[in-house]
């Protein structure tokens, strides 16, 4: 069909908007091979405890815990006998399915005169040094 005066009239009153331009997302690397974008350490920061993507050994408690039917682990850091240092422990609970009471382990590190007590510089590497023990104490026994 033909167009009409009143078409060619309302065409041109009201062009075709330009669609916007496409933004790209800051910071982000089309080749993938940008590397890390940290900044470095400066020269009293202490590196991190774990390198970034790996799990820490409360992360894996936590995973098998709750695997295997128990609560998410509760980790109480306290300050140590000596000024300065840290310990911890671990208190894992669960239900029991029969008789709805909770089962509790719980777990502290001696005190430090044993060769084994757990006292570290910081409240983070005080938790995760009785979870990693714990963790291995359990292996599949949870």
């Amino acid at each position: 069909m033909g167009k009409t005066k009143s078409d060619s009239v309302q065409s041109s009153a009201n062009p075709p908007t330009p669609a916007p331009p496409v933004r790209r997302k800051a910071n982000i690397v089309k080749s993938g091979n940008a590397g890390s974008t940290k900044p470095p350490l400066e020269p009293g920061q202490a590196p991190p405890l774990f390198p970034t993507g790996y799990k820490t050994p409360l992360s894996l408690l936590s995973e098998r815990c709750q695997k295997n039917g128990w609560e998410r682990p509760t980790v109480d850091p306290k300050r140590g006998t000596t000024p300065g240092s840290w310990t911890a422990s671990v208190t894992l609970k669960r239900k029991h399915p029969k008789s709805g009471d909770y089962e509790t382990v719980y777990m502290k590190p001696p005190p430090p005169p044993s060769p084994i007590a757990v006292e570290k510089p910081n409240a983070m590497e005080a938790k995760l040094a009785p979870s990693l023990s714990l963790l291995l104490h359990i292996k599949d026994d949870v």
